[in-house]
């Protein structure tokens, strides 16, 4: 630890100290304080009223605790609640400070609780947040069981369903791809993750070959076509800019609705041509498989 840091810590920490010693401001010190802050922006005025309810701050942030995350971290996400509740607080209403105030800190408090549980965004609907914040209680060895979960559905307001489908995020924190298996080994959970978008050298090669075959069998299908048929097939579907109907037509002096014609034509002659090809390479294959002599 540096020593800024070092330096940082312990201003706060006698921070702390003194405003757990700071008394529980009245009704009117609390109209009074927040009215000078907010009409005056008297610094001394808010700096009482921070005192004064740091110790709320953390009794809130204490019951974040066991989500392990830095301490001092949540008592300051606390106070950024507190300033945002010193900014909203409406002094014309018959409401104590201290009351409005613990929504504000609690509230900051579980946002900043949820952006940093997981890199995988768990949700801001009120529906999501309370079951992240109290499934907890409903889980048994760190699993939550049948009755649990349609005891917690029930107490939640949401269906099972919806509760089994976020659980194990929830319960579990994201763990480093980095961590070992086990204590036993040195082998790294990243070591054992496969990319389902990177084919296999057999899927590959497999791709290749069926690619070549396809390809072979193309050509000798354009072979089986006249000069005519061939041109019209280059020309419409094995350029980068197919021809029109019309420009091919104007080329072989005949009209566009016989270049559709034979189009038509030659296009069932190749699907005909290949479709024997592939009969023929499963009958090679299949008799390939009658001559093996079994194991």
């Amino acid at each position: 630890m540096n020593e800024k840091n070092s330096n940082y810590i312990k201003v706060e920490e006698r921070f702390i100290s003194e405003s757990m010693k700071s008394p529980l401001l009245s009704k009117e010190q609390e109209q009074s304080l927040t009215k000078l802050w907010k009409n005056n922006r008297d610094t001394k005025a808010l700096e009482k009223i921070i005192l004064s309810y740091t110790k709320l701050v953390i009794r809130i942030a204490s019951q974040f605790k066991h989500y392990g995350l830095p301490f001092n971290d949540l008592i300051q996400e606390g106070h950024i609640g507190l300033l945002l509740a010193i900014e909203k607080f409406d002094l014309s209403r018959d409401l104590r400070f201290s009351t409005y105030s613990r929504w504000w800190v609690k509230a900051t408090i579980q946002e900043y609780v949820l952006k940093n549980w997981s890199i995988v965004k768990i949700g801001s609907s009120s529906a999501q947040k309370s079951l992240f914040f109290n499934l907890r209680r409903f889980q048994i060895n760190g699993e939550i069981n049948y009755e649990e979960r349609k005891n917690a559905a029930r107490l939640l307001g949401v269906k099972e369903k919806f509760i089994s489908e976020r659980e194990s995020h929830i319960l579990k924190k994201d763990a480093s791809l980095n961590s070992p298996l086990n204590s036993d080994t040195i082998e790294e959970w990243q070591n054992f993750l496969v990319d389902k978008y990177q084919e296999s050298i057999e899927d590959s090669f497999i791709k290749k070959d069926e690619k070549s075959t396809k390809k072979k069998w193309l050509v000798k299908a354009l072979d089986s076509l006249d000069n005519r048929e061939k041109i019209i097939i280059n020309a419409r579907h094995m350029c980068q800019t197919p021809d029109t109907l019309e420009k091919i037509g104007i080329r072989l002096k005949i009209s566009k609705e016989r270049v559709r014609q034979i189009e038509a034509s030659a296009i069932n002659k190749l699907k005909l041509r290949i479709k024997n090809f592939i009969i023929e390479q499963e009958s090679k294959t299949k008799n390939k498989n009658l001559c093996r002599i079994p194991d």
